[in-house]
Formats: C-alpha cells, structure tokens, sequence
C-alpha cells in the first residue's frame, strides 16, 4: 500500500477533566462517520492535558483504561490504525510513563512507545513523576514503516535517523506543544521531513493550559523534500489528508543522502586561537 489515507483529530483537553475531554474526542470523531481511513492521529495526552502536576493522578492501567478503550472501539469503527497520542500508563511495579499506543484496525494493542526525552524546564519538571524510555519504537504495519515520537523527542534528531536507517516510511510526533514556540515547532518538523527524507507528521493539542499558557494546535503534514502539505489552525479541528508514500521511496532511491553519512562518533579537532 503506498497511498494512505490519514485523519488528524486535534483537541482542546482541559486539564483535569478526563470525561468531558473523551466526550469531545467522540464528538469531533463523530463527525466522519461511516468512513474509512488507514491511520487515525491523536495529541499527546489528548484525554487529560498536559500538566505533569495532574500526571499521578490521571495515571491508567493497562486492564482499566478509559483512554485505551475509547482507542480500540474507534480503531474498530474506522477500520483504521492508531496512533493514540498518548496516556500516563502505569505499569504492574508502579512505574509511569508518558505512553503512546499503537492499536491495529482490529482494536489490538500492538505496542507502546516511552517517550524518550522528558521535558523538564521553565517550572515544569515531567520527570519527577515519569520514568523516560530507553528506545525508540518502529512498527511494522499494513501501511507501511512508522516511526513514532512524543512532543520534547522533536528536538533530538538522533532517533529519527534511527528510524530512517531501519527503512521508515512515515515519522509520527504527537504532542502539546506551546504556543509560543510556534517557529520551533514548524521548524523542527520540516527539518526531521528534510533530513531524512520522510513524511513527517506533527499533531499537537489546542486550546488553554493554565494561566496564561496555551497550548499551539498548527499540526502538520510535510513532504520529503519539506514542502508543507497541511497545516491546521489554533482551534480544535481534524484533517484528513491523502499521501502517497511512494515519494518517499523515489526520493531515496534518486538522491540517496543517508549513504553519504560519515559513521559516528564525529572526531572535534580544537584549537585555540
């Protein structure tokens, strides 16, 4: 399969208010009913925001999660696959970890992805809580090869060219990004598409955090070559977009840069002047 077909579903989550955001994630998925896609996106934390203050107490099981349920039967309803933003998951010993699933057109759960790179700055500590993960997560699916990354991971490019040197054909970031830094967002998105040779797509949540905090939205779809093929506005909404991942494949194979990478570790020379 080379063309797929994606619904992008960004919400506005308050923090805080699990119920009322499941609700709305019903709503806006309710809108496209009766169709089919090949790969549904949600943000990160959809179902409970972002605030690692709310992080224990929004902490799900994998035998009793609400948010994992409403993943399934809409992965079910779609005849599609999932990429579930993510969830705090806490796991049999206590652990918690800031969880993306991966759930298949039958409603399994195939895998989770940990986020890597804990964002623990500017008052905000995600790791005091949290247990980061030790690797990056490449499913195999019927579309094709996903790479997957949560929010903070966008900064580090070392896993997505982990993804593209094992052959992936699509690069997902689920986040909450702020909207303050909105041109690092936009930046950073085009930058992993580029350099890898991928689509790249980033869905972020919308809508207030606390205060005077805002979460972005602007979730996007970039080409390989960093053309930008969708991007949403500030406000809840979903997408749908088509994209044939064969351009990915054309591209590789005609300007074939990833086998002109030197090996690491780069050698510093100093020198002082």
């Amino acid at each position: 399969m080379s063309k797929i077909k994606i619904l992008l579903v960004q919400n506005a989550p308050k923090i805080r208010q699990k119920e009322q955001n499941l609700q709305d994630v019903k709503s806006m998925l309710d809108k496209h009913e009766g169709e089919n896609f090949d790969l549904i996106i949600l943000p990160e934390l959809f179902a409970v925001g972002w605030h690692p203050d709310s992080f224990v107490e929004n902490a799900e099981s994998l035998d009793n999660s609400q948010t994992l349920n409403l993943l399934k039967s809409t992965a079910k309803r779609f005849n599609s696959n999932i990429i579930g933003g993510s969830y705090i998951l806490k796991e049999i010993d206590g652990t918690l970890r800031n969880a993306c699933p991966f759930i298949s057109r039958t409603g399994e759960l195939v895998a989770h992805y940990y986020k890597v790179h804990l964002f623990s700055h500017f008052l905000y500590n995600e790791g005091k809580d949290l247990t980061s993960g030790t690797n990056g997560l490449l499913v195999e699916s019927d579309i094709g090869k996903i790479g997957i990354s949560i929010c903070y991971d966008i900064r580090f490019p070392e896993l997505f060219r982990a993804y593209a040197y094992e052959g992936a054909d699509l690069l997902v970031e689920v986040a909450a990004w702020p909207k303050y830094r909105q041109n690092h967002w936009e930046t950073l998105t085009k930058a992993r598409a580029i350099e890898n040779q991928s689509f790249m797509i980033s869905v972020s949540q919308s809508g207030h955090i606390m205060d005077e905090e805002w979460n972005l939205g602007h979730s996007m779809v970039v080409a390989p070559y960093g053309e930008v093929l969708c991007q949403t506005s500030f406000e809840a909404c979903t997408k749908v977009i088509e994209i044939d991942l064969n351009e990915a494949k054309k591209l590789k194979k005609d300007f074939p840069i990833l086998k002109d990478r030197k090996a690491l570790p780069y050698n510093v020379k100093k020198v002082y002047a």
